[in-house]
């Protein structure tokens, strides 16, 4: 079976370069392929998602694969996600994924769908503050108001669905908002714990040079 993954892409080799660690996770994924995913025709499966922070310039280093049948990597990551130990991680993982891609599309429609919103309610005022002046008009040279008043209230069914629609929108875009600041929050926390780690580490190296 085909690996899925970026094992063969040009960033894999500028990972394998610049990692041992992960040089040796990619050349275990390759051996167990060749020796044991496809003589079993995808029967077996293996999941390898490896990553080094240890590098000098502060960027992390990753390697990733799912090898085997789908069905067989679908139930290997069914199970994980089933453990109750896999969970949090898990939970985690799915919100870094609903990330600026999701993000930027409900912000686009959100814009899209209240310019659309301001246009009708902007027309509705426009024409509400029309059939004001000419009911005044005729209330004045004393003539009929019925199809003043009748237009009125017609203007008036319209501001009511309106106004749900636009207390709707405000609510989506508090919400939109709340998961934009989660966001940034997530991503800020996930590069503090990166540089912590890449910053102990580094420290230990130099302990351990130093000791010895």
């Amino acid at each position: 079976m085909k690996p899925q993954g970026n094992l063969n892409s040009r960033e894999a080799q500028e990972v394998r370069e610049r990692s041992e660690f992960l040089k040796r996770v990619t050349d275990f994924a390759q051996y167990m392929r060749k020796e044991y995913i496809e003589p079993s025709d995808g029967e077996r499966s293996l999941i390898i998602s490896a990553g080094d922070a240890t590098t000098d310039d502060d960027r992390v280093l990753r390697t990733q694969c799912l090898m085997g049948r789908h069905v067989q990597v679908s139930a290997g990551l069914a199970s994980m996600m089933s453990d109750a130990d896999w969970q949090p991680a898990f939970r985690l993982a799915r919100r870094m994924a609903d990330d600026y891609d999701d993000l930027d599309d409900r912000r686009s429609e959100l814009r899209r769908r209240r310019r659309r919103l301001l246009t009708a309610i902007a027309i509705c005022t426009l024409w509400t503050a029309v059939l004001v002046t000419m009911l005044t008009i005729d209330i004045v040279t004393h003539s009929s108001v019925l199809t003043d008043i009748t237009s009125l209230l017609l203007m008036a069914v319209v501001a009511l669905n309106l106004y749900p629609q636009w207390r709707d929108m405000q609510r989506e875009r508090r919400r939109l908002r709340a998961d934009e600041a989660d966001h940034r929050r997530n991503r800020i926390d996930r590069e503090v714990a990166q540089a912590m780690h890449r910053f102990f580490s580094k420290f230990t190296r130099e302990q351990d040079g130093d000791d010895e």
